[in-house]
């Protein structure tokens, strides 16, 4: 064997030992960092618990629900609310209460629109609710279904400001579910808010939606009843129209009562069947 090979040896032992002990001595560090860290965790989580989970002076007190709707209306209301959040006052503490989690539970409720959870110290939980504005009724007035201006379905019995006078969507071909977005009724609704807000002295009363191109509608105007037919959408120019039509056979003392602006927006005019 040569001579150099021989000498070789040795030198290429000490360098492996030297790095297997690196090895170790980083092994053996990364361990007691690990367990450092898991020592901290423990050492946080025992003084959340000692400090505020298990620390009676943040036990839950109060629940503060402000809303202008039903759920801030009325007493039973509230506690309505508070048994579906699940929520115990005297026993659940603050700290423990996950704002994120409440507030996907009222999310769940047709008839908020928005919410937000506060813990606020020491003891209290304010959750502010904004809630939907009904719009219609779905079928009849004993339905107990409404609507709002984005077609989410609702309890009528979980709406503030739910009276008869509101106007009827019928017509519907689709299997109505609370909580969902009524796509068919869409149409209806946007026809409604645009005459909410530039035509309120019209009274709507009903709304077909049973025909795709169409809407059919029971209207008042200046207490005379009128049956008019839009094209869908409604368009502001095509609600102008009518209105100016309404104002004109008011003043013309004119008594037919159907009206029709299916024809590329203009009016058409018709006695109503049977007279």
């Amino acid at each position: 064997m040569p001579k150099n090979e021989t000498s070789n040896r040795p030198a290429a032992s000490a360098a492996q030992r030297q790095e297997r002990k690196k090895i170790r001595h980083g092994l053996i560090a990364l361990g007691v960092l690990v367990l450092a860290v898991a020592g901290l965790a423990v050492l946080f989580h025992w003084l959340d618990q000692c400090f505020f989970g298990r620390n009676a002076r943040f036990t839950l007190r109060h629940i503060d629900i402000q809303s202008t709707g039903y759920w801030g209306r009325s007493r039973e209301s509230r506690a309505d609310l508070t048994r579906f959040l699940k929520l115990t006052v005297g026993k659940d503490n603050l700290f423990a209460l996950k704002p994120a989690t409440i507030r996907g539970q009222l999310a769940s409720i047709p008839n908020i629109a928005d919410a937000t959870v506060e813990q606020v110290l020491p003891d209290t939980l304010v959750i502010r609710i904004q809630e939907r504005v009904p719009r219609a009724w779905l079928g009849s007035t004993v339905s107990g279904l409404v609507v709002d201006a984005n077609a989410k379905v609702m309890r009528s019995d979980q709406c503030f400001g739910v009276h008869n006078t509101l106007p009827l969507i019928v017509g519907l071909r689709g299997k109505v579910r609370i909580g969902t977005r009524l796509a068919e009724a869409q149409d209806a609704l946007d026809f409604l808010m645009l005459v909410l807000r530039n035509t309120p002295e019209i009274q709507l009363q009903i709304i077909s939606v049973s025909q795709a191109d169409r809407l059919t509608v029971g209207l008042k105007y200046r207490a005379r009843p009128f049956r008019v037919f839009l094209p869908r959408p409604v368009s502001q120019g095509t609600l102008d129209e009518m209105h100016s039509t309404l104002k004109d056979v008011m003043r013309r003392g004119d008594p037919r009562d159907n009206i029709s602006l299916l024809n590329d927006g203009a009016a058409v005019l018709q006695p109503s069947p049977g007279r």
